[in-house]
């Protein structure tokens, strides 16, 4: 699992394929949804392998899964501390759902008791680790400092065993600081595998997938990362789960207001990584 061609901890090659010390390799790599393929010097190493709960870190008592991890990021090469070249790298968009270019990151570090451009209200806990905005407990809100109008807005997201959570939008908190629900206003982007009406993509007690509350049902799971896509233009507004379109209606109550992320409850603990927006306005 950690010859050259595998899949570090997780897949190992179906043959060793690589050259001689000193010589140059060629790889080809391609991932499309959880279906891995993989060529190296033209050898088919991978061949249609899933992202599956294979995988570890550093030993196999401490299990991780490939189907856990994020499904969008960043691609890096690494300096291990040993002479190594790369050469004529190039990268092909086969996502379903490009980034497009110019969004912001609202993630950036604490300022107090809060993270930076955002103010907590009520009983949930929030701090950024690692770059990860992490939120424990509650119920309580944590909410940007700015509102917005149309915008399209992507995020990394994973959530505890049984817990619940939102991204709300063009909504405000509430007066009353004895209730730790925003007012009623805006929207819900739902966060919960569990609800069997309300559950992740849909917008809450709003708008569901064509095929109605309850009869799609989640394609997230507790403790596995996914991404969340919402886009709200000129009164149209969509969400997507990993790539897969989930609701798209056409909403005039609300169109300005902030952004908010929930903690629902006790014991609940939420993570947004590279929650960033693109004004459309």
């Amino acid at each position: 699992l950690r010859n050259c061609g595998a899949v570090y901890e997780a897949i190992a090659p179906s043959v060793m394929a690589v050259n001689e010390p000193g010589s140059w390799n060629t790889y080809r790599v391609r991932l499309v949804g959880d279906t891995l393929d993989v060529w190296l010097n033209g050898v088919h190493i991978h061949e249609g392998q899933k992202l599956d709960g294979r995988g570890f870190f550093r030993n196999e008592s401490q299990p991780l899964p490939l189907d856990s991890r994020a499904t969008t990021g960043y691609i890096a090469l690494q300096d291990h501390g040993h002479p190594f070249r790369f050469r004529d790298i190039r990268i092909k968009d086969l996502s379903p759902d490009p980034e497009p270019a110019g969004m912001v990151h609202l993630i950036n570090g604490m300022d107090g008791d809060s993270p930076r451009g955002w103010f907590a209200e009520d009983a949930g806990r929030w701090t950024v680790e690692h770059g990860t905005l992490v939120g424990r407990d509650g119920p309580g809100h944590l909410f940007t400092d700015t509102e917005y109008t149309d915008f399209e807005m992507r995020t990394l997201v994973k959530v505890n065993e049984r817990g619940n959570s939102g991204i709300y939008f063009w909504c405000e908190p509430h007066p009353d600081p004895n209730m730790p629900w925003p007012i009623e206003q805006g929207y819900e982007a739902q966060v919960d595998q569990h609800d069997p009406k309300n559950y992740t993509g849909c917008l809450y007690n709003k708008v569901w997938p064509e095929s109605g509350p309850g009869e799609a049902g989640p394609i997230t799971r507790d403790n596995a990362w996914f991404d969340y896509r919402i886009r709200a233009e000129d009164g149209r507004v969509r969400t997507w789960i990993n790539g897969v379109l989930f609701v798209d209606a056409e909403l005039d109550e609300f169109d300005r207001g902030r952004f908010a992320v929930q903690g629902h409850h006790t014991g609940n603990e939420i993570r947004f990584k590279d929650f960033r927006v693109l004004r459309l306005d």
